[in-house]
């Protein structure tokens, strides 16, 4: 089902964007790959908001090598582990904390302090 839905982003994508050079070396495998770098820039960039470390982004790569292990276990052959999830995921991981401590960075207190209103 989701391969379906990337699919048809993909001819959208095609439909819309197709005359520009180049169009066709966006693929559904490269467009997958982009879901799954999104896909992890909000997680990590809410948990550097609940709590700032950078070690987030080690989690969540962990978290990504735990879905996939998940993955080949309980799907088998419908759905394969692969490394550039896992690298993908992790990229994402480490945008959305980045952009966390970027964020928290631009809103912190001016003399470092809380503010007491």
């Amino acid at each position: 089902m989701i391969a379906s839905a990337n699919f048809k982003v993909w001819e959208a994508f095609q439909a819309v964007f197709g005359w520009l050079p180049h169009a066709e070396t966006f693929t559904p495998g490269r467009l997958e790959r982009v879901w799954n770098v999104v896909m992890f820039i909000p997680l990590g960039f809410g948990l550097v908001l609940l709590w700032p470390h950078w070690w987030w982004a080690s989690v969540l790569l962990l978290a990504s090598i735990g879905i996939e292990g998940v993955q080949f276990l309980f799907y088998g052959g419908a759905r394969l582990p692969e490394a550039w999830d896992i690298v993908t995921n992790g990229l994402g991981g480490i945008i959305g904390v980045a952009a966390g401590f970027v964020v928290l960075w631009l809103f912190r207190p001016e003399d470092g302090r809380a503010d007491d209103g």
